[in-house]
């Protein structure tokens, strides 16, 4: 729970393993020598992290990208572990600041262990305590130079295949808020025949495959236009979201000089009233009560600057709280008018969504026919064992006219349930975001404007407070 801490020792104890340490993200220091653990684990979060002591552990590996992610770390200590492979040196080419490293009494220092060292971590300045000159580097840079070449091949080619990965991540998370992921890769074209063995069967009658390739490229055509279509309606959501957010800024910067013209005022004449207090209770404390006459002019005095102070703080909370009002009625008039733009963009663009996805309804339909053209033909003409066809299969799917009409039915609805489906979800996606986004909009302003109320009424009783301790007491 001591998530605060940006430097912990816990050397000397039997700890096996770090976890347990992800949580305290602001460590810089972190000593962990002289302990059993064995693996690496739970420090990737510890980005802050400047100093590792890891020496006199029972470490066997460097796994790659345990310590990738702690961009700041200068020095590490792993002497005295049990790390045997000399390659494993290589993963900590991903630690760009890594300064000072001491891999002492493992079992792969060996003879050309410096060497290999230092060509692989160039930015190094200390070795096992060892301050290393540019002769070092540039010795042990020749001496492994292939070496290092072929791993700096394999790291671009990682970087360039992790580069692509993310630029996919992206990409994939941009189609999904748009609604219209894997529209683009003809994936539900192949959904619809996927484990569909009758399919299969009649993919093999003459002409059957030239017709399925037609459907499939004029489905696919459907599914891109609705894709592009869906990413364009991202853009014009978004659009209209930064409009929307111009707006309420703008008419909460406007609020906000005005309230704080107003506090300003207000702080101006409480140092005044405050001020003209104080001398009154001054002159009631050094009176001693000597004068009676003087009292009470000073007691009718303080009276009437608590008056005169309630109405001055009654007026300004009056006007403070009206103007937040108004703020309130201008944002809901902002988000009911975004609504209704934004309930018309998305109906819009779901309405032009449904006439292509009919249009691929009527394609599939319009296969349905084709192809029962086709088997007409071949049960026409006694065909139902063509060569090349699974006799087996072949019989069962032709065996009676019902069940070859069964079957290219059930073929049929099945792709009209698919279209169905995807229509569905991405009507149902884009309803859901629009409630959403604009219900987590509407509650992020009403907990502004009772924040907002709350200090307005703390403003006041603070500047109230402020006056009454100033007063003279008036209760005699």
């Amino acid at each position: 729970m001591l998530t605060n801490i940006t430097r912990l020792v816990l050397s000397n104890n039997s700890l096996t393993d770090t976890r347990g340490l992800e949580r305290l993200s602001k460590l810089t220091w972190l000593d962990l020598s002289f302990n059993q653990i064995s693996r690496i684990s739970s420090l990737k979060s510890l980005r802050n992290l400047e100093v590792l002591a890891l020496h006199n552990n029972l470490l066997r590996r460097l796994e790659r990208g345990a310590l990738q992610p702690l961009s700041h770390l200068q020095v590490l200590t792993l002497a005295n572990n049990k790390i045997h492979d000399i390659d494993d040196v290589r993963t900590l080419r991903q630690v760009k600041c890594l300064a000072s490293l001491n891999l002492a009494n493992n079992p792969l220092c060996d003879h050309r262990y410096p060497d290999y060292v230092l060509a692989h971590l160039p930015d190094l300045a200390y070795l096992d305590h060892r301050r290393l000159t540019p002769q070092d580097h540039a010795h042990a840079a020749q001496q492994y130079k292939s070496v290092v070449a072929v791993v700096e091949a394999q790291e671009e080619k990682a970087q360039q295949q992790e580069e692509q990965e993310r630029l996919t991540r992206a990409s994939q998370e941009e189609h999904r808020r748009a609604g219209v992921l894997a529209l683009n890769d003809g994936s539900l074209f192949s959904r619809m025949f996927r484990g569909d063995k009758d399919m299969g069967v009649l993919l093999q009658l003459p002409g059957a495959h030239t017709l399925m390739t037609k459907y499939r490229d004029q489905f696919n055509a459907v599914c891109l236009r609705v894709f592009n279509a869906g990413l364009d309606h991202e853009v014009q959501r978004q659009t209209e979201l930064e409009l929307l957010q111009e707006a309420l800024d703008v008419a909460k910067n406007d609020a906000d000089t005005y309230a704080r013209g107003v506090v300003r005022r207000v702080e101006g004449e409480v140092e005044t009233v405050v001020a003209a207090g104080q001398e009154l209770r001054a002159a009631e404390e050094a009176s001693l009560g000597d004068d009676q006459e003087a009292h009470e002019a000073r007691v009718a005095k303080a009276v009437a600057l608590r008056e005169q102070f309630d109405a001055l703080l009654d007026d300004a909370s009056q006007d403070l709280l009206t103007a937040e009002v108004t703020l309130a009625d201008q944002v809901k008039d902002v988000v009911d008018r975004a609504r209704e733009e934004l309930g018309t963009l998305v109906g819009n663009f779901l309405e032009a969504a449904a006439m292509e996805l009919q249009e691929g309804r009527r394609l599939a339909y319009t296969f349905y026919c084709r192809l029962r053209e086709l088997t007409a033909k071949m049960v026409d003409d006694g065909a139902g064992g063509s060569e090349g066809m699974d006799e087996e299969r072949t019989a069962r799917v032709f065996e009676g006219s019902d069940t070859l009409t069964s079957a290219l039915a059930g073929i049929h609805d099945r792709h009209l349930a698919l279209i169905d489906s995807r229509e569905a979800d991405l009507r149902q996606h884009l309803q859901q975001w629009l409630t959403h986004t604009l219900h987590e909009i509407s509650k992020a302003e009403w907990a502004r404007h009772r924040s907002r109320v709350e200090e307005i009424t703390t403003l006041t009783a603070r500047q109230r407070q402020l006056l009454y301790d100033a007063l003279p007491t008036t209760h005699e």
